[in-house]
């Protein structure tokens, strides 16, 4: 009996070090997971190297106060973070029984957070309300701040932290950008790799004018150096598209990849600032449907930057 005890207790223990761990991975800080968590930095710091010491592998690629998911972070994350919601969520989803709700939310996204971020949260949050309807647009990034004052969209998703009038920001996630390259390529299989060394390849690189696009432009000149530019495309599909070709090289957010991606992947420690994806709804909260209220509170569960705290779900 006391065996069993003790493993129960144990699995007790991995809910707990995965939720630490998920929820490092989701911000890409240690610092403001412990904030979110309500525990101290110490003992998040320590729940990760106990879960990295227990499975016998490295989950983070550390950098000084930066870090980012190693590769075998990246499989853990996605096969913990589904049971980490699951049971955060247990009670929601027999709630749901007794709340039904509908409509259609109106949603400004650009091409990155249409195509690699939207699609996870909506899944899960219409296995929640069937009811739950969305109209996806895009092209209308310049316009979303006036559009969301106007109420004629109800939430906008960007990579811009601004701060807007009448309008709170929260955070979605955090994310790092790192090099992808053909798997046969020189640099394929390295842990970490400096821009210095990268710049002599072929580069595929994002059209002109995007904010990525600036980034990367900003931080080659900030180094001294000159990217090679093979090819410009327009988002992070077509991107790996191309290095999966083998015509190049490229340097994208790391949300952006899934397993099927026949690319090497390859950490930039610190070459970039932290970065991160928010959404943006209104500030009179007076006005916004229950789909808007539930959504809003769905994506974005710690509390928002700006404003008050959400009612629980």
């Amino acid at each position: 009996m006391a065996t069993g005890r003790r493993r129960f207790h144990h699995k007790r223990d991995r809910l707990k070090q995965f939720r630490v761990f998920c929820r490092v991975a989701r911000l890409g800080s240690i610092t403001r997971a412990a904030e979110e968590l309500d525990l101290g930095q110490p003992t998040v710091s320590q729940q990760v190297r106990a879960l990295e010491a227990e499975l016998g592998i490295r989950l983070f690629e550390r950098n000084g106060p930066h870090i980012a998911l190693a590769a075998a972070g990246r499989s853990l994350y996605r096969v913990a973070m589904p049971l980490v919601e699951g049971m955060d969520t247990l009670h929601d989803a027999f709630a749901e029984r007794r709340s039904r709700v509908s409509g259609i939310l109106r949603v400004v996204a650009g091409q990155s957070s249409a195509a690699f971020m939207l699609p996870r949260f909506i899944h899960r949050f219409r296995a929640r309300h069937p009811g739950v309807r969305f109209r996806i647009l895009r092209n209308l990034m310049g316009e979303a701040p006036r559009l969301l004052r106007a109420r004629e969209v109800d939430v906008f998703f960007s990579g811009e932290k601004t701060n807007l009038a009448d309008t709170d920001r929260y955070l979605v996630t955090s994310f790092d950008f790192v090099l992808i390259t053909p798997p046969d390529h020189p640099l394929a299989g390295r842990e970490a790799v400096d821009l210095e060394e990268v710049s002599p390849y072929p580069a595929i690189v994002p059209a002109a004018g995007t904010p990525s696009r600036k980034i990367g432009e900003l931080t080659a000149r900030r180094l001294g150096i000159e990217i090679n530019v093979a090819v410009e495309a327009y988002g992070w599909g077509a991107i790996k598209r191309y290095v999966e070709a083998g015509v190049g090289v490229s340097i994208v957010p790391d949300f952006c990849l899934v397993e099927q991606d026949r690319v090497s992947v390859i950490p930039l420690p610190g070459h970039f600032r932290e970065r991160g994806y928010w959404m943006y709804a209104h500030t009179d909260r007076s006005r916004w449907s229950p789909a808007i209220e539930r959504f809003v509170h769905f994506v974005s569960p710690p509390p928002p930057q700006q404003g008050r705290t959400l009612p629980p779900d």
